[in-house]
């Protein structure tokens, strides 16, 4: 007996052990696979994901179970995916892949649940590593120069030739950065919030939020800005119980507060204008993505059923709109874009993934079922979520690293969910003996 006892220790340790090696691979992939797209060749740039990948392939063997029901809609959404580059685009299959072993990663990752605050913290901390490169490329112009054009070759967009690297961070765009800047935000925001934290967590919660929001506006990106905000509204109001009225008076005395502190900064800071100069001073507000989203409806009606294959459109878009096809880029709407590429069957199977997880999210989340830690988690799912499917109708989040986060805010509500039917069905059959 006592050797059992102890054979199942060493296996709940190892356990541990891997869910948490796995979330920190997953969050380094997060946060630099776009640093390491743009220095190493293909597929090396993916590297921390095959690891996270391999991690979990040991937890699949130690575990020996597997939940289909929780996993098929994503199977058939991969599916989809590589039917469509194979069968249809004959492109690359380099989302194929990456998506294959994001699926993975979660499936392995459901199984347990020791991996939550880890996940959390880590991409919180990779995530503020690019805030604080923000702040010191701003302090610090000149080092900008002297590393980050260096190792790109040349000017990112959006820094103003390498004026206002800054902008960029150590990104290779600028909104690229905007995305790294608002996760912290996002994250110690709903936590701050809606969480089950302690006071003295709310006090770092919140400088964290407005260190991240500061860095937001440094890199004048508007829909970053107003996407992270909206998803804080929305979820406190339809996430939170209590009555409607009282949410409403929170939230208007909160941007209050805000806004006072952020024409504070301005006054002291001039430079954090520009993003809502941005609004105003240019001719064309969508910077072009009106051309771009007619061009998609207008593929996707001529081919509306399987569309024109997946990752086509950047191919197809240089000519009709007449662009250096070296600037060719996605929709900058993943609706259109999924119309556009994998027509109504591939966007109906897209639309059920990314709706049926958020749903249960939001069931979980008003079951009053959770402990304090899978309630957090699933608060942060829900955030990460919520910004993800606000801002897939002006950016390409699931076509970029975007992607990395979503599908780690997805497994967490997986996980948390699976959890919840374990328990109920412990609960049912002590019931019933």
């Amino acid at each position: 007996m006592m050797y059992s006892n102890s054979g199942t220790i060493r296996t709940n340790n190892t356990k541990i052990s891997l869910t948490r090696l796995s979330a920190w691979c997953l969050a380094l992939n997060f946060g630099f696979s776009p640093l390491l797209k743009g220095i190493l060749p293909s597929p090396f740039d993916l590297i921390f994901l095959f690891m996270a990948c391999a991690v979990s392939l040991v937890m699949f063997i130690i575990n020996k179970n597997y939940n289909r029901k929780d996993t098929f809609q994503w199977m058939l959404l991969w599916l989809c995916v590589t039917a469509s580059t194979l069968l249809v685009s004959n492109e690359s299959l380099y989302a194929s892949k990456t998506y294959l072993l994001s699926f993975i990663c979660m499936f392995a990752l459901i199984q347990s649940e020791n991996w939550y605050k880890s996940i959390i913290k880590n991409v919180t901390i990779v995530s503020l590593v690019h805030v604080t490169a923000t702040f010191f490329f701003f302090i610090v112009p000149k080092a900008y120069s002297l590393t980050m054009v260096k190792i790109w070759g040349s000017h990112v967009i959006g820094t103003l030739d390498g004026t206002e690297g800054y902008r960029a961070g150590l990104s290779s765009h600028y909104s690229t950065n905007g995305v790294f800047c608002s996760i912290p935000f996002l994250i110690c925001g709903g936590l701050f919030f809606m969480g089950n934290v302690k006071r003295k967590q709310k006090k770092q919660l919140l400088v964290i939020m407005a260190v991240s929001i500061v860095a937001v506006l440094l890199t004048t990106k508007r829909a970053h800005l107003i996407f992270s905000i909206l998803t804080l509204a929305i979820c406190y109001y339809l996430g939170v119980s209590g009555q409607k009225i009282n949410k409403v008076i929170k939230m208007l005395g909160t941007a209050v507060i805000l806004g006072g502190l952020f024409l504070i900064l301005m006054r002291v800071f001039p430079v954090l204008y520009e993003t809502f100069n941005r609004f105003s001073e240019s001719d064309d507000i969508s910077t072009g993505r009106f051309d771009m989203w007619n061009l998609a409806w207008g593929l996707f009606k001529e081919h509306p059923i399987i569309g024109i294959g997946w990752g086509r459109y950047v191919h197809i878009m240089a000519g009709p709109l007449g662009i250096n096809p070296d600037f060719a880029t996605s929709v900058h709407n993943v609706y259109l874009q999924l119309l556009c590429e994998i027509g109504l069957v591939g966007f109906v199977i897209f639309l059920y993934a990314m709706l049926s997880c958020y749903i249960k999210t939001i069931q979980c989340l008003k079951s009053g079922a959770l402990n304090d830690a899978s309630y957090n988690a699933l608060v942060v799912s829900y955030v990460l979520q919520t910004f993800v499917l606000l801002y897939n109708f002006t950016g390409n989040c699931i076509y970029d690293f975007t992607w990395y986060i979503y599908i780690i805010g997805c497994t967490l509500a997986i996980s948390i969910n699976h959890k919840m039917k374990k328990v109920k069905a412990v609960a049912l059959a002590a019931a019933s003996y």
